[in-house]
């Protein structure tokens, strides 16, 4: 499900912005709710994660669980670029005339 979602939210941030380039009207759903859907579900993954983490007993002797921190590191980044390229209209907003 986090693949089929990625998937389709990225294409719809491509979608988005080639349609902003051309002045293409863009619906509100390919825009925004598709690639927060794809934060949402990464979001599902950590807590599903968590939850399996909490709930099995790790067959190693003493239990010891790693974390991975570069695995880690990499989803929160690929979360801030997600958002980042949702709301860019609004974080690149250039100002024309004025003070």
């Amino acid at each position: 499900m986090l693949l089929i979602t990625t998937i389709i939210g990225l294409f719809s941030i491509f979608y988005s912005s080639f349609g902003k380039l051309r002045n293409i009207t863009v619906g509100k759903i390919h825009e925004r709710i598709f690639p927060l859907l794809t934060i949402l579900f990464i979001g599902l993954e950590w807590i599903l994660f968590y939850i399996v983490l909490l709930t099995t007993i790790p067959e190693i002797t003493p239990p010891e669980i790693r974390i991975d921190v570069v695995g880690l590191t990499c989803s929160v980044v690929a979360i801030g670029l997600i958002l980042l390229a949702t709301f860019r209209d609004y974080i690149f907003i250039q100002k024309t005339g004025g003070k």
